[in-house]
């Protein structure tokens, strides 16, 4: 009888734990198409989204490319993906992801890459869109 007993709370034990690891997941952010959604929610114009293809070979779970505009002020092309995990170790072990972010501005956040190619803009807009992206919840 002890052994029984002992056995149901093993199980019991081991669920819990497996549950507590699962919900644990450091993945913010659920998909490309949600960043979009918070940044459009505040003082940013994301338009012209496309799903980007390139985030196959960066091994990432979603990817779009959009024009990103602040108060109506200058534009810039960016790239939002989403990783299952962290978005900066993913990056740094899959070299298609090295080279794609070399030399431009970017942002990571949890489980996000965002790439800004306007070297002009990239300042401040990765500014805004950090600020921004504080206040997404999944």
């Amino acid at each position: 009888m002890k052994t029984q007993t002992l056995s149901i709370y093993t199980c019991i034990i081991g669920a819990l734990l497996l549950l507590a690891i699962a919900c644990s997941s450091d993945n913010k952010f659920t998909d490309a198409g949600s960043v979009v959604e918070t940044l459009n929610q505040h003082q940013h114009t994301v338009t012209d989204c496309e799903d980007e293809l390139a985030f196959v070979m960066l091994e990432a779970d979603s990817g779009k490319t959009c024009t990103v505009s602040i108060d109506g002020i200058e534009s810039s092309l960016v790239d939002f993906y989403t990783f299952d995990g962290n978005a900066e170790d993913a990056c740094d072990d899959n070299m298609f992801c090295s080279f794609l972010v070399a030399g431009e501005s970017i942002i990571y956040e949890s489980n996000l890459l965002v790439v800004i190619y306007n070297p002009e803009s990239g300042k401040w807009l990765t500014r805004s869109i950090t600020e921004d992206l504080e206040d997404y919840e999944k």
